[in-house]
């Protein structure tokens, strides 16, 4: 399993495209058939700022992920920020039984 934290910073007017673009991704990304796991949260006390929590059942479904027209639009619209950044931390992870 591959499990990421990604915490996005945007600026603030951009909550409505923000939530409009991640409501389609969040949607589309759980169906996908690698996906175990798709959230999306926004930061309580810091405007702009959105989590993600994504995990996948390996590297290919991740790729796959990477794939999308879900994907690509978000990533688009991500890098076309001036003011955008995005951090993400990458947990491999092995799956218990329990």
């Amino acid at each position: 399993m591959i499990a990421q934290l990604i915490r996005l910073e945007v600026a603030e007017g951009a909550r409505e495209k923000v939530l409009a673009l991640q409501e389609v991704n969040v949607r589309e990304s759980r169906a996908e058939p690698g996906c175990r796991r798709f959230d999306f949260a926004a930061a309580k006390d810091e405007p702009g700022v959105y989590f993600l929590w994504e995990v996948f059942a390996d590297q290919a479904a991740l790729d796959a992920h990477y794939a999308t027209p879900h994907f690509r639009a978000w990533k688009a619209w991500m890098d076309a920020q001036a003011e955008g950044t995005l951090v993400r931390t990458r947990f491999p992870l092995d799956v218990l039984g329990f």
